[in-house]
């Protein structure tokens, strides 16, 4: 055990001719080092498609709105004039318009799912509110000369090409061969590390 001596700048008694020494035991515990800070986790961040022709179509031509109850809390919406999105399914909390789901996405209501007809344009996918994400993409049916190619692209046995870009995503997709058939993609998202979810797209293509 360790002693020390203090002495006080002023006196601790007022007598005169007298000093007053104050002695001091100072125990050698173990000092416990100060817990790490874990970094703030993010607010509610949620991947989703946003499928730009559908939600073009759905205020312009309200009349084709379609949106039915798949399963517990997730809806299919349609358009009949949408000839890019075959089907799209969303979940989360339903942003309303004259009281049906609408294709709205934000971080309570997503598109995690669509079906596209190959060959008719980009899809596109994002993480909204975050700046930046980290995204895991698989194809069902990969190119078998293996992924991601010199651009960072993963591509499917067929040609389509997904890669992700900050808090965005990006996917061309192709006609096919003409055979028909179709191909998955699976998109997995992180922001700071934590798990965004998980959106899939299915390409279907066209026979001729």
């Amino acid at each position: 055990m360790e002693r020390r001596r203090f002495f006080p700048s002023r006196p601790a008694q007022q007598v005169p001719g007298q000093r007053v020494e104050l002695e001091v035991q100072l125990r050698a515990d173990r000092t416990e080092p100060a817990p790490a800070v874990a970094p703030p986790a993010p607010g509610l961040v949620r991947a989703t498609w946003i499928p730009t022709v559908l939600i073009g179509k759905w205020f312009e031509y309200p009349d084709g709105r379609a949106a039915v109850e798949v399963a517990d809390g997730v809806w299919e919406l349609t358009h009949p004039y949408d000839g890019l999105h075959l089907r799209t399914r969303w979940e989360g909390e339903p942003y309303l318009i004259d009281g049906i789901p609408a294709p709205v996405p934000s971080p309570a209501w997503r598109c995690s799912w669509m079906e596209v007809f190959g060959g008719q344009g980009l899809v596109f996918g994002s993480t909204l509110s975050a700046a930046a994400a980290d995204w895991s993409l698989s194809w069902a049916d990969p190119d078998p000369a293996g992924s991601p190619d010199a651009t960072g692209a993963y591509l499917s046995a067929a040609g389509d090409a997904a890669i992700g870009a900050g808090s965005g995503l990006l996917v061309k997709t192709v006609f096919g061969s003409g055979g028909g058939g179709f191909n998955d993609l699976t998109a997995a998202a992180f922001v700071a590390g934590a798990d965004a979810g998980r959106i899939q797209l299915k390409v279907t293509y066209g026979e001729w």
